[in-house]
């Protein structure tokens, strides 16, 4: 993946799977990927996730992002433990159209233009 295509995008989150179970998020949060001169900020719905980040070239995201810390009630944690996990753990990134699909493990995270 050519990461100039990323450059510049925010994406909101749509949806997470965690071992093939779709996660709903949690209600009036509003998780978002914003990618910018190799800078990547992820809003969980209550944390934040901010580093540096580049694309290998085996279409790996790979990021070291440093965590905010605020409490967040239990349904927030979990939603955003999926999605730092993902974050964490080099996720290879697909790009098509629109739509920004990250790929770990067994958590995907799907991701529309914001």
């Amino acid at each position: 993946m050519d990461p100039r295509a990323l450059d510049g995008r925010s994406f909101s989150i749509t949806g997470i799977v965690d071992n093939g179970e779709r996660v709903p998020l949690v209600e009036g949060s509003v998780p978002t990927i914003t990618l910018s001169n190799h800078g990547l900020r992820v809003e969980t719905g209550c944390n934040q996730l901010n580093g540096p980040y580049e694309i290998n070239s085996r279409g790996q995201l790979v990021t070291s992002p440093l965590k905010t810390l605020r409490g967040c009630g239990k349904a927030l944690t979990r939603q955003e433990k999926l999605i730092a996990q993902v974050f964490c753990s080099d996720p290879v990134v697909e790009l098509t159209g629109e739509t920004l699909t990250l790929r770990c493990d067994q958590i995907v995270i799907e991701a529309a233009k914001a």
